[in-house]
């Protein structure tokens, strides 16, 4: 009577096919095998390639009894990809066939053995290993650096006054001649400081080494700027060297001991300026100007 039968070997590490024929044609093809492989409780373990189509042609060709190894157990299996920045390390399992599933402590170990300290993401290892499958897998993540933030001038010139009238408290009178002004500065007041750049928070790598922060773009006040010059107490600010008018100028604030008006009139308002005041038209009647220099 013709027979096959599976077995594991006697070190219980291989599958083998057990095949005895009978007189006749055979009946077992490639469908039949892998039939009788799921209902014996073999089809979990792994199978050597094509090892199916080549038992069922051996059984056609057989004309006596055989023993063949057709499949194993396998334990599961990992790999470990660390790239080559070493901020990120990733993990492969490969699923047992029979054998043994990966344990979330060999994968501990082997980052262990290779280095690897910080970022280690357990709860993703834990995960992987309970569903014994993973593809490239972050398990570790290095800490990037922080860039710091760019250098900064910041400008300390009182805000040019709203051009609107003043309201006199006393008399409930409005004076359309008393629009805002001039910003004015004198020698020795703030212009403008200077915030230097910041060198950037360090990071981390996978294995614990530190990586330095990437500094931030900085800024320079520009030389040369007229009627301005540095504190002689603090190098990061820019103050004013004369009395004049504050321009906001690229990379910097200067001076300008002088202002020109065409007129002064409603529309300008009092004028009241440190520095020299050349009006080229006509004063109207009424209206003021101070100047601590010419007028």
């Amino acid at each position: 009577m013709e027979e096959l039968v599976f077995q594991l070997s006697a070190d219980c590490t291989k599958l083998q096919a057990v095949y005895t024929p009978a007189a006749g044609n055979s009946s077992i093809d490639e469908v039949s095998i892998k039939k009788t492989l799921d209902a014996k409780g073999f089809s979990n373990l792994y199978l050597f390639d094509n090892a199916c189509a080549e038992l069922a042609n051996k059984i056609r060709a057989a004309t006596g009894p055989f023993t063949m190894d057709v499949g194993e157990k396998r334990d599961g299996t990992f790999s470990l990809d660390i790239s080559p920045d070493l901020m990120t390390v990733s993990l492969t399992i490969t699923p047992p066939y029979g054998g043994q599933a990966v344990a979330s402590d060999e994968i501990c170990n082997a980052l262990k053995e290779k280095g690897i300290v910080s970022g280690i993401q357990h709860e993703t290892i834990k995960a992987a290993t309970s569903a014994c499958r993973a593809l490239n897998k972050p398990i570790a993540l290095g800490r990037p650096p922080l860039r710091g933030n760019d250098g900064q001038l910041l400008s300390l010139i009182p805000e040019m006054k709203a051009h609107c009238p003043r309201l006199d408290d006393d008399s409930s009178v409005i004076d359309y001649r008393d629009l805002g002004g001039i910003v004015n500065v004198k020698a020795g007041d703030p212009l403008m400081r200077r915030i230097p750049a910041e060198e950037g928070t360090p990071g981390e790598n996978v294995k614990g080494e530190p990586i330095p922060g990437i500094p931030g773009n900085d800024i320079r006040f520009a030389a040369g700027l007229s009627g301005a010059e540095l504190s002689p107490d603090d190098s990061d600010l820019l103050i004013a060297a004369i009395g004049g008018q504050p321009v906001i100028v690229s990379n910097g604030a200067i001076v300008e001991p002088t202002i020109k008006m065409k007129n002064v009139d409603l529309s300008t308002g009092n004028l009241a300026f440190e520095g020299t005041i050349v009006v080229s038209g006509d004063v109207a009647a009424g209206m003021e100007v101070k100047a601590s220099g010419d007028i």
